[in-house]
């Protein structure tokens, strides 16, 4: 399993606020659509600290 940094978790939180899709984003990141839910999920319950 691969641990991503911080700042990529970030900089597709706010890409999701632009209005990119997760599908798109999965493709761009090569990260399971499921993976970045998860991370969208957390950052808009917690915010950056998620």
């Amino acid at each position: 399993m691969s641990t991503y940094h911080y700042e990529l978790k970030l900089k597709i939180a706010r890409e999701n606020e632009l209005g990119y899709g997760r599908k798109y984003r999965s493709k761009k990141y090569s990260i399971n659509l499921h993976t970045i839910k998860n991370w969208l999920a957390q950052y808009k319950m917690y915010g950056k600290e998620g």
